[in-house]
């Protein structure tokens, strides 16, 4: 098995001639020109060459990027976990995107393709509401052997039972999230949101660590923390919930009182490891090969910083109306809150031009306020451009998204995250 890392997600696989590609993002900025890969990829979607098989975990754009896509070999099946609605194939039929055939697999159920070698989606953790309404990841079998490819899900401890019956080579993991949690939220100071993310950081690392304690992986790697912060907002990097050296998650471990059974695997944008002989690396090792805070550095002022983001060159008419779209988008979200019996003492207060507050509660009957005063507890505030907001509310562009990549600020009192309100959130769009 020979493991190539394309970039961020992006992985190429290649056992007995069969090659598949994972969560295809490579070389463009995604989220609105908010992210952008670091390290760089060393190669363009049109150079992978021939693909049999293209995984693609979950909907969100560093997973499943569109320009990306359209130049990756069109004789390559869609793996896809079965799941309903099926955000994935959706918008790969909403693009026209066609390839030899999407395939969707069953949860837990592997698929042959070829001798002694199949793929098998598992779950996103239950506990987690987001990931696993709309994620997965995935089981790589070949020989006797496994690879686990997690992209943003680390394995919960409810699915060890499962898992414990497979030899893993392999684990690719994430050493940190994503949100735009401390550094978009202005109810916190500068130090307590360095405070908030190094303890958010090290939260993750202390997952990552259990995850390796569980799964006891020959080898393992990272994934999904290969970008940064891009446009005017890349100096909020610092003050993002990853880390601003890719050697941290090895420094966390090798600080640890208890040995690691698995040993890191040193791999990079355009490195190709042969699992069959390689026998892995130090932690010390690690820490220097992944040392790469200076590049970042320069990469993020030099290139990142520079990027555009997509509302910047649009021109917002005189004629729109505000009050309308906020009425037709709370329609939408009350028939959600509804459905699902949402009842939390919290609001959402909307700041949009004229200096005017929309707030909706979330509580029956979900009452709204198009001119409203902010209260002082219990509230979610939510700011951002105009123009943003435009496409927040006409559904070109996804609440879920935009709190990763800066464009909104919230002000959020307490200061306590509830996934079924940021999951309504992203009903509120006409």
């Amino acid at each position: 098995m020979k493991v190539t890392l394309i970039a961020d997600s992006c992985f190429l696989f290649e056992h007995d001639g069969i090659r598949i590609l994972t969560d295809p993002w490579i070389g463009k900025t995604v989220a609105g020109g908010s992210w952008i890969q670091f390290p760089p990829p060393t190669i363009s979607a049109s150079e992978i060459g021939r693909l049999d098989y293209i995984f693609i975990s979950h909907i969100h754009e560093d997973h499943c990027q569109l320009s990306t896509i359209k130049e990756l070999d069109r004789n390559a099946s869609i793996v896809l976990l079965d799941r309903h609605p099926n955000f994935v194939a959706n918008f790969l039929n909403y693009h026209q995107l066609e390839f030899k055939s999407i395939i969707t697999v069953k949860l837990r159920e592997k698929y042959c393709i070829g001798s002694n070698f199949y793929l098998e989606p598992v779950e996103a953790d239950p506990n987690h509401s987001l990931n696993n309404l709309i994620d997965s990841s995935l089981l790589l079998h070949y020989s006797d052997k496994t690879i686990y490819f997690g992209n943003d899900n680390p394995p919960y401890p409810g699915i060890d039972e499962y898992l414990c019956r497979y030899n893993f080579e392999l684990a690719i993991l994430p050493p940190v999230g994503g949100s735009g949690y401390p550094a978009f939220y202005s109810n916190l100071s500068k130090d307590e949101k360095l405070v908030a993310s190094n303890t958010i950081i090290s939260m993750y690392h202390a997952e990552l660590a259990d995850c390796l304690n569980r799964l006891r992986p020959k080898l393992f790697a990272c994934a999904a923390n290969g970008h940064v912060l891009s446009g005017k907002n890349a100096w909020m990097n610092q003050l993002m919930s990853w880390p601003s050296n890719a050697n941290s998650p090895f420094l966390y471990l090798s600080k640890l009182d208890t040995k690691l059974y698995s040993k890191p695997m040193l791999i990079n944008p355009g490195i190709t490891i042969n699992l069959d002989d390689y026998s892995g690396a130090t932690l010390t090792e690690a820490i220097t090969f992944y040392d790469n805070k200076s590049a970042r550095d320069q990469f993020i002022s030099e290139i990142a910083s520079k990027e555009p983001y997509f509302y910047e060159s649009f021109q917002l008419q005189p004629s729109v109306s505000f009050e309308k779209l906020l009425t037709l988008s709370y329609e939408r979200l009350c028939k959600h809150l509804k459905a699902n019996q949402i009842n939390l003492p919290w609001s959402f207060n909307i700041a949009y031009p004229q200096d005017k507050v929309c707030s909706i509660s979330l509580q029956p009957p979900y009452p709204i306020s198009l001119d409203s005063v902010i209260s002082n507890d219990n509230r979610l505030v939510i700011s951002c451009d105009p123009r943003v907001l435009y496409f927040l509310l006409t559904g070109g562009f996804s609440w879920n998204i935009a709190d990763a990549t800066g464009f909104i600020t919230y002000n959020r009192l307490p200061d306590q995250y509830i996934y079924d309100m940021y999951i309504a959130l992203n009903h509120l769009r006409i």
